[in-house]
């Protein structure tokens, strides 16, 4: 569906000499990719909203993306399959995996100091495959919820320390 509309679009798109007949292709790719961020990013916000969840699901979702962006994974087939997954991840990490870490002082600190050691020491002294940007980006998180434990945001810690980990999926 989504692969269709962009066809429609680039094809309306060359018809009134937008763009030339030679970058169809390349034009079909970028209008996909933006048309598959709006619609995920409109579906996020609507599930958030209906579930009373937004605040968490804007947390978890931008330190999520902000680290994923530069680190491989799993990359699903379909825009849908991407969507189910998406969502099934957020409501987990939402509604059992941060509530969990945030009962247990512990396990939160002991989690951060593990995801800090897999995402850097890993990546700088075993040459992973991850980027500078991606162990920036890391180091940046990181600091945030070193940040929000320190303000006593409890809450905002544990989320971003589950999109941590579920970036390692």
């Amino acid at each position: 569906m989504v692969k269709k509309c962009a066809k429609c679009i680039s094809s309306f798109c060359v018809s009134k000499n937008l763009i030339d007949l030679s970058k169809y292709e390349w034009c079909c790719y970028v209008v996909e990719k933006k048309l598959v961020k709006i619609i995920s990013f409109i579906f996020l916000l609507v599930v958030g909203y209906k579930m009373n969840i937004l605040h968490d699901l804007v947390i978890f979702t931008a330190s999520f993306c902000y680290i994923r962006k530069y680190a491989d994974g799993f990359h699903a087939k379909t825009f849908l399959q991407c969507l189910t997954y998406s969502i099934s991840i957020i409501l987990l990490a939402i509604k059992y995996v941060s509530p969990f870490i945030e009962k247990h002082i512990v396990i939160r600190y002991i989690l951060l100091v593990l995801l800090f050691y897999i995402f850097y020491v890993e990546a700088t002294f075993f040459d992973r495959k991850f980027n500078n940007l991606f162990i920036r980006n890391t180091i940046t998180v990181s600091f945030v919820v070193i940040f929000c434990e320190f303000m006593h945001n409890i809450h905002c810690s544990c989320l971003v320390i589950s999109s941590m980990i579920f970036t390692m999926i």
